[in-house]
């Protein structure tokens, strides 16, 4: 008796451990399942941040490259010709390389090359005109017009803005914010005349011969947009 009692009970005995294997399996299952799930999860996560980022970066790329309308020079003197290359290591420096084209227009017409300070930009560094070595010069001149791009692109500013707003300075962009954000001629005046308080000066520009008979307000130069322009193809 004491034998079949003891053979009974290893049998219950070996029985309940096979029931508790095939419990434990279908967990052991579930739980590789739910690993594999996380896993892909976690994947479908990280491919969708990388997707964002991607969207992002390409719309940050587009909304500020919406400034830089393709252009080309044409009749500019062999003295601005020659300063091209330096500009060009400037202006990718100040990752503008793309807006050589308006730079060269406007040393153009600061200096036509010649002289030191040959984008005229010592004054926005708050010194008193031609102050600075060449380099220099085009260096600061790459700078405060990268530093109007971001101004303008935040503003929702034009391009044409910011080639006014080397002239008239960074406050041509606030008026220009408030105005529609889009430069034209009459802004430019309007803008000047209040910054003069409406004065005027004799200027026998043949720009300004043609549209008013040869006066500016004597605020900076209300023209400097389309004397810029004339020296691109658009």
């Amino acid at each position: 008796m004491a034998s079949n009692k003891k053979t009974s009970s290893n049998s219950r005995y070996r029985r309940a451990n096979a029931a508790g294997r095939k419990r434990l399996m279908p967990r052991k299952g579930r739980r590789r399942r739910s690993r594999r799930r996380k896993g892909w999860s976690e994947g479908k996560i990280f491919l969708a941040f990388l997707a964002v980022i991607a969207v992002i970066g390409i719309f940050g790329f587009v909304h500020f490259g919406r400034l830089a309308d393709p252009a080309k020079t044409r009749d500019l003197n062999e003295e601005v010709l020659a300063l091209q290359g330096t500009l060009e290591e400037y202006a990718d420096r100040e990752g503008i390389l793309e807006y050589t084209p308006y730079l060269l227009a406007i040393m153009q017409v600061e200096s036509g090359g010649r002289g030191e300070d040959v984008m005229q930009s010592s004054e926005s560094l708050g010194l008193s005109r031609n102050s600075l070595d060449r380099d220099t010069s085009i260096s600061q001149g790459c700078r405060y017009f990268a530093t109007l791009l971001k101004m303008a692109d935040q503003k929702e500013c034009d391009l044409m803005s910011v080639i006014q707003a080397y002239n008239f300075g960074p406050g041509y962009l606030d008026y220009v914010e408030e105005h529609g954000g889009k430069h034209s001629a009459a802004l430019a005046e309007e803008y000047a005349g209040r910054r003069s308080s409406w004065t005027r000066t004799r200027y026998l520009n043949p720009i300004a011969i043609a549209r008013n008979g040869g006066w500016r307000y004597s605020f900076g130069n209300m023209f400097y947009a389309d004397l810029v322009r004339q020296y691109l193809i658009l």
